[in-house]
């Protein structure tokens, strides 16, 4: 069986966040609604920890990147994934969220099924998995030239290694 995942949304208006806690529960996701402001999204991200966080771009107190930024600083080891809704779309501003590490930029009114296959997507990228042994640079690139034919008996085969390498 999945587990519940715990999501804190702000109040992104009446509707939508009703139709967040009737919809998500049955993707098994536990939705906490708090008002659209960041000092209060903050101190509730804070005593949650939630599985993810859906803020709206623009709040009373703190906008969405502080409230992150503040969470992060303060909690480093914390797995949570971060969403960001608005109203309008504007390059500038969804370049800026991915740069800042959030998962999604949600343009209002969504999908909530959708928006729900994005938090799961997301948790099972995230889950803890078992390590990777490291394979050492060389390695990998004589496996890749292999792979694509180039035996290492012809001419210029170390070079092109070496080259790869400084690349």
């Amino acid at each position: 069986m999945e587990h519940t995942m715990k999501l804190l949304m702000t109040e992104t208006s009446p509707e939508l966040s009703r139709l967040c806690r009737q919809k998500l529960p049955e993707h098994n996701i536990d939705v906490n609604v708090c008002p659209r402001n960041g000092v209060v999204a903050y101190s509730e991200l804070a005593a949650q920890k939630p599985d993810a966080v859906l803020l709206d771009i623009f709040m009373p107190g703190m906008d969405a990147f502080s409230v992150k930024k503040k969470y992060n600083e303060n909690f480093p080891q914390s797995q949570t994934a971060f969403y960001v809704t608005g109203t309008f779309q504007n390059e500038e501003i969804e370049r800026e969220v991915m740069e800042n590490g959030f998962q999604f930029y949600f343009l209002k009114p969504f999908d909530v099924e959708a928006f729900a296959q994005r938090i799961r997507g997301t948790s099972d990228r995230r889950a803890p998995s078992v390590p990777r042994q490291t394979i050492p640079a060389e390695d990998m690139i004589t496996d890749l030239l292999r792979t694509i034919g180039l035996p290492a008996h012809i001419n210029g085969y170390p070079f092109l290694r070496i080259a790869i390498m400084m690349v």
